[in-house]
């Protein structure tokens, strides 16, 4: 019998090593990659290095939106929700880009969007959200936020006032809003970033997922989101704001969008609209190198190191065989049947 050809050392040294590392990127990619798993599907892989390069990212992720977009069915699904805000900007943009509508749209538009409908809107949702915080839409939330970082004082007063009036009541107290109000009027260094805060969750159109996670995040989280709010609404306005609020799921989501609104300023509003949480895709892309990285230095890790195994075995050559054996049985005519 022949005698076992001996391992080098090297060679089983070298197997290891490519074995542990490719388990360890692999594990790696995993961990990081696994819980954004639909953003590393449909995102991009690397952040743009600038604000430069993002700006332009998201100029060229606006014109391809601009182009195929369904804006039709957009504006009618907003009009349906009474959300005309949303159906405002989607139509000023079709119509900026010549993109056809339909007569039926055209019509719903024309009707939520009269001169009496709008004034009627707009007065009605302003004082709304001034007197009583309540924001139903962009007017609303202008209202709230004029109060809230016009006069502080006054809007940390009504909110206090409203959710001790919700008790007296019977109806739910937002423990979060009253206790934000609190601090406002005990410590009014903390108004700037508590009171966007308050009006983002009193917004009706705030995705709920978001509310939940700044009710829930604690303090940080929420003077972090606030700030990131008065950011937008200094940069791109109340419109910008209530844009970010619908597309929003998490609080880092916000910096996105104040991102995207220091670099569009009063633009924002209609590029955060029609991109929605792609923006946040755009931003968030750069976490998506790590484990991207990971996973093809794994399976590069795991492949050498089976080639290490297949050449001391021999096993290439066993590999090479088969090949040609198929290869050969594939080119060969058919046989005849009997």
């Amino acid at each position: 019998m022949a005698a076992r050809r001996r391992r080098h050392p090297l060679m089983q040294a070298a197997r290891l090593g490519f074995t542990l590392l490719g388990l360890a990127l692999l594990g790696l990619s995993a961990w990081r990659a696994g819980p954004e798993l639909d953003d590393l599907l449909r995102g991009r892989w690397w952040q743009p290095p600038s604000d430069a390069a993002f700006s332009e990212t998201i100029a060229g992720a606006f014109a391809d939106a601009v182009l195929h977009d369904d804006f039709d069915g957009e504006i009618r699904a907003a009009l349906a929700e009474d959300d005309v805000d949303r159906a405002r900007v989607l139509h000023g943009v079709a119509t900026a880009a010549r993109r056809p509508l339909s007569v039926e749209t055209e019509t719903a538009y024309a009707e939520a969007t009269t001169w009496w409908a709008s004034t009627r809107r707009i007065v009605a949702e302003a004082g709304k959200g001034a007197v009583t915080g309540s924001v139903d839409g962009v007017a609303g939330l202008a209202g709230a936020l004029a109060v809230d970082l016009g006069v502080p004082i006054v809007g940390d007063a009504r909110d206090i006032a409203m959710q001790l009036w919700k008790r007296v009541t019977g109806r739910e107290v937002d423990p979060l809003i009253l206790g934000l109000a609190a601090a406002g009027l005990a410590l009014p260094v903390a108004q700037a970033a508590t009171d966007p805060l308050k009006a983002a969750l009193r917004f009706r159109r705030v995705d709920p997922v978001l509310a939940t996670t700044l009710r829930r995040g604690g303090i940080d989280v929420a003077r972090r989101a606030g700030d990131d709010l008065l950011g937008i609404w200094r940069a791109g306005g109340s419109g910008a704001v209530a844009a970010s609020l619908r597309g929003a799921r998490r609080a880092e989501d916000l910096g996105a969008y104040r991102r995207a609104a220091r670099l569009f300023g009063k633009d924002s509003e209609a590029h955060i609209t029609v991109l929605g949480r792609r923006i946040v895709r755009l931003a968030d892309s750069g976490r998506h190198t790590i484990p991207l990285l990971a996973g093809f230095g794994g399976i590069l890790s795991l492949v050498a190191a089976v080639g290490l195994a297949l050449a001391h075995h021999g096993g290439l050559r066993v590999v090479r065989a088969v090949t040609l054996g198929l290869l050969g049985r594939a080119l060969a005519p058919g046989t005849q049947r009997a």
